[in-house]
């Protein structure tokens, strides 16, 4: 039920990433439930970003997910620079995650993270979902 409350801020958050004209930023979705879960909730919502599933304990000790859904902006060195837990569910919450997002960015070029290298990703074994 959290995840379907802030599945419209996630949209907004990552149109606004991928659109910001100094720095394209990928968002990526990261499913902890069973494939078949995750699924259903990706044929019910409309998504502009794309979503991976990790079930793995591990994984959510190196993202430090704690409850869910939690909403993190990771930078390309792999920090946290945003977290929130629960519902994602406000322009402010987007508006707040964004500027964390293109400030964690700011001194780096363009091609500085190519699009889905993110240290996060590559610290994390995921499979990759399409609804």
């Amino acid at each position: 039920e959290y995840c379907r409350r802030s599945w419209s801020s996630w949209n907004q958050l990552a149109a606004r990433l991928r659109a910001d004209a100094q720095q394209p930023f990928d968002m990526i979705g990261v499913s902890l439930s069973t494939l078949d879960s995750t699924l259903r909730l990706l044929q019910a919502r409309p998504t502009v970003f794309p979503v991976v599933r990790t079930p793995s304990l591990r994984d959510r000790r190196v993202l430090r997910v704690r409850s869910v859904p939690t909403t993190l902006v990771i930078d390309a060195d792999g920090v946290i620079a945003f977290a929130r837990p629960w519902v994602f569910d406000s322009t402010a919450l987007v508006d707040s995650a964004f500027a964390v997002a293109v400030r964690a960015s700011k001194g780096r070029a363009p091609e500085a993270t190519p699009p889905g290298a993110g240290a996060a990703q590559e610290r994390s074994p995921v499979a990759s979902l399409r609804p």
